[in-house]
C-alpha cells in the first residue's frame, strides 16, 4: 500500500447506518416498514421504532421503502389514472353500481375535469 497524501485523513464513521452496507434488510423488517406504514404512522417514528429494537437503518431508506410499496399499490399506474381505473371498475356510468363518475379529458389526453361521488349522496342532490 503506497500513502499519497498523509495529510489527509478522516475519523471513522459515528453510526454505521452511514454505511449502506450495513442497511442490508431483510423480507421481515420491509414487511413491518410496510405494515407500520399502513398504520399511518410517520417515517421519523417508524424509524424510532425500528432503532429501539438495534435495526440499523436510515430515514431515507424507510422513504424509499415507502415509496415502493405505494408504487405496488398503485400497480405501476401514476395517482390519477389508478384514481380513473377503481373509478371506472367501481361505477363509471352505471348507476347501480356503488359510485357514479365523470371525467373528460382533452386532445392530449390531459385530464380537464372529473366528478365522483357515492351513489347515497347522487340521490340526496
Amino acid at each position: 500500500m503506497e500513502v499519497q497524501d498523509p495529510t489527509y485523513n478522516h475519523g471513522a464513521f459515528a453510526h454505521a447506518a452511514a454505511l449502506p452496507h450495513y442497511r442490508q434488510h431483510t423480507k421481515e423488517i420491509k414487511k413491518t416498514i410496510t405494515d407500520i406504514s399502513a398504520s399511518s404512522i410517520t417515517p421519523s417514528k417508524i424509524l424510532t421504532n425500528l432503532l429501539k429494537k438495534d435495526i440499523i437503518i436510515s430515514l431515507k431508506d424507510i422513504y424509499n421503502e415507502r415509496q415502493l410499496n405505494k408504487k405496488l399499490l398503485l400497480s405501476r399506474l401514476l395517482p390519477m389514472q389508478a384514481l380513473l381505473k377503481a373509478l371506472n371498475k367501481h361505477g363509471g356510468d352505471n348507476l347501480k353500481l356503488k359510485y357514479y363518475s365523470s371525467h373528460k379529458e382533452d386532445n392530449s389526453n390531459y385530464l380537464k375535469y372529473l366528478f365522483f361521488t357515492h351513489l347515497k349522496s347522487l340521490k340526496y342532490f
